[in-house]
């Protein structure tokens, strides 16, 4: 077992010499009343390869948090009241709460289709047009981050509004093998607030420059980054159905969580009322 020989002088503090081993052979860490924290305890909560110095403030600080624990539950036993103390009804409060959520948790991970199909999430996105316009750009673009003294610069900047497939290959394969940095973003729709972090500008300068022209440049001394918008959606008009794909797919499963867990819930006191485990008495007024 590895030893902790940095901590003795910290667990001197805590524990006498006399009583530093018990009869087990394994060291004792701390103490408070009966509670004790031996080595064993600690060792297996250090990582491998620490330096003596990170493992002794490592144990020191889990020494600090094992006393504090024991020295609140103590202060807490002698300063609240009996009501306060007992937390009987809480626990069991507590403990019928994480059961109930571990069987609607199982329940859901037996019955939940989760296949949404094409046809679904676009008549949902149809359905509810109106939760998909933002105040905002969505645009397909590429950018590049060119230093202006590359040999290439020129030919890069030349073909960046590139858009026949041969062409854009081509201009690619260039800016792959000598720009700084190259993205399509992966052909997706992007909010212009990707785009402007990409190019270390501002929101509101990004939303003009694209709003006028597709292809554009931000140069400095040093670097110069290119942007070509290859689509584009203005502020307030409907965002493409394939931008929020995954977020209507969420909603949809979300959805059928909803209706899963109502139908189970229904079915529970259905069965339990026909079964006579659950009765409910009327009165007459």
């Amino acid at each position: 077992m590895k030893r902790i020989v940095p901590l003795i002088a910290a667990i001197m503090l805590v524990s006498s010499c006399s009583s530093f081993l018990n009869h087990y052979g394994d060291r004792k860490v701390a103490a408070i009343g009966r509670d004790v924290l031996y080595e064993s305890d600690v060792v297996k909560l250090l990582p491998e390869n620490v330096s003596s110095e990170d493992s002794a403030k490592m144990v020191r600080r889990y020494v600090d948090t094992w006393a504090m624990s024991k020295l609140m539950l103590l202060k807490a036993g002698k300063e609240l009241s009996k009501s306060d103390r007992n937390v009987d009804a809480q626990i069991e409060d507590y403990r019928r709460n994480l059961l109930g959520f571990r069987y609607e948790k199982a329940y859901i991970e037996a019955n939940l289709d989760t296949v949404v199909t094409d046809a679904e999430i676009g008549k949902y996105y149809q359905d509810h047009s109106a939760n998909y316009v933002f105040p905002y750009s969505i645009v397909k673009a590429r950018v590049a981050r060119v230093s202006p003294k590359s040999p290439y610069y020129e030919m890069i900047l030349g073909d960046f509004d590139a858009v026949e497939k041969d062409d854009v290959s081509r201009l690619e394969k260039i800016c792959y093998d000598s720009a700084e940095r190259y993205t399509d973003f992966g052909g997706k729709w992007i909010p212009v607030s990707t785009l402007a972090k990409e190019i270390d500008e501002d929101l509101l300068t990004c939303e003009s420059e694209i709003a006028h022209k597709s292809l554009f440049e931000k140069k400095d001394e040093t670097t110069s980054y290119l942007v070509f918008v290859t689509e584009y959606v203005a502020p307030d008009e409907l965002s493409p159905v394939e931008y929020n794909w995954d977020n209507i797919k969420e909603t949809i499963i979300n959805k059928r969580k909803q209706d899963l867990l109502a139908k189970m819930e229904q079915e529970l006191l259905e069965d339990a009322l026909v079964n006579k485990t659950l009765k409910i008495y009327e009165y007459d007024e």
